[in-house]
């Protein structure tokens, strides 16, 4: 609040616990990490280090040049975990466990934020893994949401949590985004060219609303 930060990075490796045990969340920061140094020692492509910033985030490992690739082609998203990848994920985990019938939803629940923890418990993240939670079970109880106030009050809640996310730019992009979907997708899509399949038109509705409401 008054200017004054720092920051500090340390390797997994070099750091000691001296006295109390790590709180819950820096230890799945930690194991996070070692996750994102085995898979950079196993992947030996100069190019591999994508992989792992695509699913837990970051450009750790990421050549500077292959990085600059993604920022000019307007693709640096895909390295920043958000609502895209725990859209994936809980699409893929409903799949995955589609025999577990009832208990469904309350496991994909837990995954995905045992995901958001992995990822160091971003704003952004966190918007998305509310978000899908609240959707999970009321489509499990046939229940329907208003988008936007739904988005409100998750907004709030992270706020209430930590009022310093209002200057976080991953948490300012994420409701921007977001609420630009929810209000205008519906408008900007109509602009699309009406005799290209209804399944293209959808997608590029969508990707023209995040990049205008991200500009």
């Amino acid at each position: 609040s008054k200017g004054i930060y720092g920051r500090m990075t340390i390797l997994p490796g070099h750091c000691h616990n001296l006295q109390e045990p790590l709180p819950l969340t820096m230890r799945f920061a930690v194991l996070g990490q070692k996750l994102r140094t085995a898979a950079l020692a196993n992947l030996r492509a100069r190019t591999s280090a994508i992989l792992p910033g695509m699913v837990l985030g970051g450009y750790q490992g990421v050549d500077p040049s292959d990085a600059d690739v993604f920022r000019d082609n307007g693709m640096a998203h895909l390295l920043a975990v958000s609502g895209t990848h725990v859209t994936v994920l809980a699409a893929f985990l409903q799949v995955l466990l589609k025999p577990l019938a009832t208990y469904r939803v309350y496991v994909i629940q837990f995954l995905l934020f045992l995901y958001a923890l992995l990822c160091g418990l971003q704003p952004s993240v966190l918007r998305a893994v509310l978000m899908a939670c609240v959707l999970l079970w009321g489509r499990e109880r046939q229940l329907r949401a208003d988008g936007m106030n739904l988005l409100l009050l998750t907004g709030w809640g992270l706020l209430f949590v930590n009022p310093f996310w209002l200057l976080d730019i991953g948490f300012q992009l994420s409701f921007a985004v977001t609420a630009g979907l929810l209000l205008a997708c519906e408008k900007v899509t109509a602009y699309v060219p009406q005799r290209l399949p209804d399944w293209l038109r959808a997608v590029l509705g969508i990707t023209l609303t995040a990049q205008l409401f991200s500009f």
